[in-house]
C-alpha cells in the first residue's frame, strides 16, 4: 500500500510531493523549492542501500554515480570537492552521547562523548613568511603573510572563548640594547612588554606565547591575559625570559572585528640587532 508525502504550508493547505510504496520512499516536488525536510515518525527507521544521482543523498553503502558538488554518502566514500554539510545553530540544553551540533552559545561545533560535551577548536592564522626587524628603532608588526586571518570577526567572542598567539623565530644583537614587544587586540593593546637584552647573541632561538580568555562580550567586553617570552642561546647554555602580565582586564568591543597583531621595536638602530620571527600562530583553545 502506498502512502503520500505532504508538504505543509499552513493550516488547510497542503501539496503532495512524493509517495511511500513498498519500502521506498519517491520525492517528487512540483514547485522550484530547493529544500526538504523528511522526518520520520518512529524509531529506527531506514534509509535504504541503493545508487545516488545527480542532487540526492545516499545513506548506506550504495554506488555515488553523479560526479556533482550536490552529493554526498555516509557510507565513508570521498566526498566531492564541494560537498560539506551544514548543521543550523541550536541550544543543545540536555546533549545524548553521540550528539554533534553547531552550539549556539558557544559558536563553535560540539560533541556530546561519554557524559561529556567538547568543543571544538582550531587554527585561525598561521604565518607562511618570515618577518625580520632589522637596524631600526620603527615599531613593526611581527604577524606577516599566512593562510587564515589575525582578525576576530565581529561577535565571535563568547563568554569562555580563549585565545592562544605564539610564534618561534631567531635573534642576534649587539651590546645590551633594549626591546618593547607589544601584543594588541583591535585599538587596544593588551601587553608592553619593554626589557634590556642579553649580549651578543646570534642566531638565538626566540619565543612568545600569550593565552587570553574573554570574560564578556558585548560593547564592554573585558579580556584577561598571560604568557612569556623566552631567548635561549646554545644548547642548553642560557636563558632570558620576560613575563608578558595583565593585573587587570582590558575592555575590548566584541561587537566589531578586531584584528590581532604582535609587534617588535629595537630600542637602539644597529644592523646587529635583527630578529626574525618564523612560525606565528594564533588558534582557539577554549
Amino acid at each position: 500500500m502506498a502512502s503520500t508525502f505532504v508538504r505543509t504550508y499552513g493550516p488547510g493547505f497542503n501539496q503532495q510531493f512524493g509517495t511511500v510504496s513498498g519500502g521506498v520512499a519517491t520525492l517528487q516536488p512540483s514547485d522550484s523549492a530547493t529544500d526538504y525536510t523528511i522526518s520520520f515518525q518512529s524509531a529506527n527507521q531506514t534509509v535504504p542501500v541503493g545508487t545516488c544521482s545527480a542532487n540526492q543523498v545516499l545513506v548506506g553503502s550504495g554506488t555515488n554515480t553523479h560526479a556533482s558538488s550536490a552529493n554526498f554518502t555516509f557510507d565513508g566514500t570521498t566526498l566531492y570537492a564541494n560537498a560539506k554539510l551544514n548543521f543550523g545553530a541550536v541550544a543543545n540544553a540536555s546533549p545524548a552521547s553521540g550528539d554533534f551540533w553547531y552550539d549556539s552559545t558557544q559558536k563553535t561545533i560540539a560533541a556530546r562523548t561519554s557524559g561529556a560535551t567538547a568543543f571544538n577548536s582550531g587554527v585561525l592564522y598561521v604565518g607562511t613568511s618570515t618577518v625580520t626587524v632589522a637596524n631600526s628603532t620603527t615599531e613593526t608588526s611581527m604577524l606577516g603573510a599566512g593562510v587564515g586571518s589575525a582578525t576576530l570577526p565581529a561577535n565571535f567572542a563568547v563568554v569562555g572563548r580563549t585565545i592562544r598567539v605564539r610564534s618561534h623565530g631567531f635573534i642576534s644583537d649587539t651590546a645590551t640594547p633594549s626591546s618593547t614587544l607589544k601584543i594588541k587586540l583591535g585599538s587596544v593593546t593588551l601587553i608592553t612588554s619593554t626589557g634590556t637584552l642579553p649580549s651578543g647573541l646570534s642566531n638565538a632561538e626566540v619565543t612568545f606565547e600569550f593565552v587570553f580568555t574573554f570574560r564578556s562580550i558585548g560593547a564592554t567586553g573585558t579580556v584577561i591575559g598571560q604568557g612569556i617570552s623566552r631567548i635561549t642561546s646554545g644548547a642548553f647554555v642560557s636563558s632570558a625570559a620576560r613575563a608578558l602580565v595583565m593585573t587587570a582586564p582590558a575592555t575590548i568591543d566584541t561587537t566589531i572585528a578586531n584584528a590581532m597583531d604582535v609587534t617588535y621595536q629595537w630600542g637602539t638602530a644597529s644592523a646587529s640587532n635583527t630578529i626574525s620571527m618564523t612560525n606565528p600562530i594564533i588558534e582557539v583553545i577554549a
